[in-house]
Parts: C-alpha cells; structure tokens; sequence
C-alpha cells in the first residue's frame, strides 16, 4: 500500500522502470527490484536470492560466504558478466528454477543439470561444499516492561531514544529493562497478586521514575506481549496501559501524542508492534 502511495505522489501514478527508483519503493530490496526491472521491464539486472548464489557458487567454485551481505557484491558482478542484454528477464526466471528444482542445497540433481559440463562442484565432486554459509548465532534475548499511558486526551506518552546505538533518535512507549525472571513472573502473575508498581520497581535502573508515580491509574492486567529479533537480539516486550490523572514533569525528550499523530514520529518495528498490541486489547 506504502509503495502504491508512493507511485501515486513521487512517479505521477507510473510504476517507475529505472532500477534506483524501483529500489527506492517502499518494501521493495535489491533482489525484488532486480525482478521487477528484468522480468517487466527488461532490465539487465540480476535478481540474487539464495538460489541465484548456490548455483553461481557451485558452478564457478566461489566460497564467498553468502551469510554475509558484503559477499552480494561478489555474486552481483559475477551474474551482471553472465546476463544476456536480449533476455535478462528469462535468464532470472531460469536460475530461480534451476536453484528450487535442481541445483538445491542437500542432494542437488547434477545428472538432470544442464550446466554440469561447466560446473567446477561437479567437476571437482565439491557439490556438498558449496555455497559456503555460516550459521547465525543465536539471538541474545533482552526483556522490556513497556507503559503506554494516555493522559485526558486520549495522548500517549512517547519518549526519544539516545542519539546513538540501537534504534538511535526512534521513539517508543517508556521501556524499562527487566530480568528474565521478573518478566516471566509479570507475564504470569500480574492480575492476579502483583502490583503494577511492585512490577516496576524490579528494574535496577527505571529511566522514567515518575512512571512509580500514584498519579497513574494502571489498568489491572497487562496487554499482551509483543517479541522483535534483531540480527543479534531477540526482544520481548510487555505492554502495561495506564491513564494518567495528574500533571507531572515530562522526562527529557518526551512528549504526549495523539494517536493520528504518530505517523510524524520515527518508530521502530517493536514500537509499531505495541501501537497494534493497544488498539486491539485495551478496551
């Protein structure tokens, strides 16, 4: 919807054809813009996915590790040699399926492959080596107490994050870091005979105390949670509702807003999460 707005107000209503500008279309990467540009515009342009990078790493021997973005280059000048000017759209498709049907990553057809001829894995009897990929380490998993409070408005209290390091300058509901111990005990008892302010107070540093205030009635459960990974965090996040009755200083870069107003503000994909967490459960 975003990249069929955007049509509408940045290429007067036209799908644009030049690969920057299809790039530039919300929700849409390298390796879908390539697609679009061969297969409807007959752009040269390579369409890499994980198929595209097993079959060129096997059939020229490159022990790129395709794990790594960086190693998208390698395989980007490799296929752009390869790509025909007359049919790159077709030459796309075709290594999409050659990767999916017979080049595949366990127990590839080669005696079916029409490029094993040409092909240094098969050649060699390397097919099991390649594409190199290292695996991921797992997540590391972080807990957040995160308070949506809402004054006589209808505003939410939203609160900047520091000027660098993860989701730097974005903004979100108030989060305080917990333990894994005190979330899960939240996640389980709250309603039942933990206090929200008893909840709070497990965190060794509260960024916000005026979040402790008595001036915030807090709703007697809390909303759900929402859980976010990173490239190397896994975030879970508990999402507490709260009206506040009484004015109370503002912590540093943090304001109320209205709810229509929150497309002007920069969130994050866990902030955006607990925005549709509270539409759905705080009535």
């Amino acid at each position: 919807k975003k990249a069929a707005q955007q049509i509408m107000t940045e290429f007067d209503g036209v799908f644009p054809t030049d690969i920057a500008a299809i790039g530039s279309l919300k929700g849409i990467g390298p390796y879908t813009a390539g697609a679009i540009a061969s297969i409807a515009f007959q752009k040269a342009e390579p369409a890499i996915d994980g198929n595209a990078m097993r079959v060129v790493s096997r059939l020229y021997g490159i022990d790129a590790d395709i794990a790594k973005p960086a190693s998208r280059k390698i395989f980007d000048q490799v296929l752009r040699r390869l790509i025909p000017l007359s049919a790159p759209g077709d030459f796309n498709q075709a290594l999409m399926d050659l990767g999916s049907g017979i080049c595949t990553p366990k127990n590839p057809d080669c005696e079916s492959c029409p490029l094993k001829n040409f092909c240094f894995a098969y050649q060699t009897g390397q097919q099991e080596k390649y594409p190199v990929k290292t695996k991921a380490a797992k997540p590391k998993d972080f807990y957040y107490f995160a308070t949506a409070i809402t004054n006589a408005n209808g505003e939410y209290l939203l609160t900047q994050r520091a000027d660098e390091g993860l989701l730097a300058k974005m903004w979100t509901f108030p989060l305080i870091e917990v333990s894994r111990e005190s979330f899960e005990f939240a996640q389980k008892n709250f309603g039942k005979q933990a206090d929200v302010l008893d909840l709070f107070s497990v965190a060794e540093d509260v960024p916000l105390p005026e979040l402790l205030s008595k001036d915030v009635v807090w709703q007697k459960r809390h909303l759900g949670e929402i859980k976010h990974i990173f490239s190397h965090l896994k975030w879970h996040v508990l999402l507490f509702y709260g009206v506040k009755q009484a004015d109370f200083l503002l912590p540093s870069k943090s304001q109320f807003v209205a709810i229509k107003e929150f497309d002007h503000y920069v969130f994050p994909k866990p902030q955006q999460k607990l925005v549709e967490l509270l539409e759905k459960r705080k009535q």
